[in-house]
């Protein structure tokens, strides 16, 4: 993934916006009339643009757009397209299939005319036009109205973290893949945290940023260079997992310290590390990866940062697979330190 990333909005923060929104310059709009239902010469300086409040929404939520045309130019624009403006969206699944929309009654009415700056739009739940986007996947949305064509915008659907059923992931770096399975009980931020972002694609493309031969690898840092959060952090969780070769831990940072989304893997046991950071995952396939990637050439201790690889190391993929309900007997922990 590239670095446009940007971290996926808190959903306990976000507003539900109402069913239309609509913005007009009204002191001119009132004084303009209809003249024709098709673009016009004069509209032709009008701009259509979509907006999205998150790249990433999971199944189960609104998936909010916001669309709006307007008006740059020093003269009104009197010939808009004629409703609904919702019969324009195109929406691309990522076969390169067109979908269907389905019937709604959404709509912003139609004002007279755009004034200069003048602008007025529509805001609403696009899973209501697109009853598909409650299936996970990436799509792309564009609205297209004769010669006016709006920006183009990429959403993914991902399916929620469900805290009942047991997930594992798979590490696919330029080295190897790792597998890994979580601890939700022992770390339950953590192991949410970690799975969200994994599905949202926040970790595909990092680079692993620290290798300590034989000791410890680290990564989940966008900027990758260790100084990167997802956006925001949440409290360390302490538990008593024992440090053990493959153990997966949040890199905390900060004072008081705070996780994000930077992890560790342990390419060797660390009893140091017991309770004092946050273990949540365990290395079930993939250690001698570790520890070969634990070996690349380094800067050394004493860079800023240190032990930073002097060949990159990609972790291309992060893919979150689901095991089912969680049982009492279905996980077992390392054990507790004494």
């Amino acid at each position: 993934m590239s670095s446009s990333w940007q971290p996926p909005a808190r959903r306990h923060l976000l507003r539900r916006l109402p069913l239309y929104l609509i913005s007009a310059s009204l002191a001119a709009l009132l004084q303009a009339s209809i003249t024709s239902g098709c673009l016009a010469e004069e509209a032709k300086g009008i701009q259509a643009i979509l907006e999205l409040q998150s790249v990433f929404f999971t199944t189960s939520e609104p998936v909010e757009v916001r669309f709006s045309l307007w008006n740059p130019d020093t003269k009104d624009a009197r010939s808009l397209p004629q409703p609904p403006l919702v019969r324009y969206f195109e929406l691309v699944n990522a076969d390169g299939q067109k979908l269907a929309p389905a019937t709604v009654a959404l709509d912003a009415p139609r004002p007279p005319a755009l004034p200069p700056g003048g602008h007025y739009g529509i805001a609403f739940d696009l899973s209501k036009l697109f009853p598909q986007l409650r299936s996970p996947g990436t799509y792309r949305l564009s609205w297209k109205s004769h010669e006016l064509i709006s920006n183009q915008v990429v959403l993914k659907i991902v399916s929620p973290y469900d805290p009942k059923k047991q997930y594992a992931a798979s590490l696919e770096t330029t080295m190897g893949t790792v597998k890994i399975e979580f601890f939700p009980d022992k770390a339950p931020l953590a192991v949410k945290n970690f799975i969200e972002l994994a599905f949202s694609g926040f970790y595909d493309g990092t680079r692993i940023y620290y290798v300590d031969p034989d000791r410890m690898i680290a990564g989940g840092d966008r900027n990758g260079n260790g100084t990167g959060t997802p956006g925001y952090t949440y409290p360390v969780e302490r538990n008593d997992l024992q440090m053990l070769a493959g153990t997966v831990g949040m890199k905390r940072g900060g004072a008081p310290p705070m996780n994000g989304s930077q992890f560790f893997i342990l390419a060797a046991p660390r009893a140091d590390f017991t309770g004092q950071y946050t273990a949540f995952a365990q290395v079930i396939d993939g250690l001698e990866v570790v520890q070969k990637i634990s070996r690349v050439p380094n800067s050394g201790r004493q860079s800023d940062p240190p032990f930073q690889p002097l060949t990159d190391v990609i972790v291309n993929k992060v893919t979150i697979s689901e095991k089912g309900a969680v049982g009492p007997a279905e996980k077992t922990a390392p054990a507790a330190a004494n």
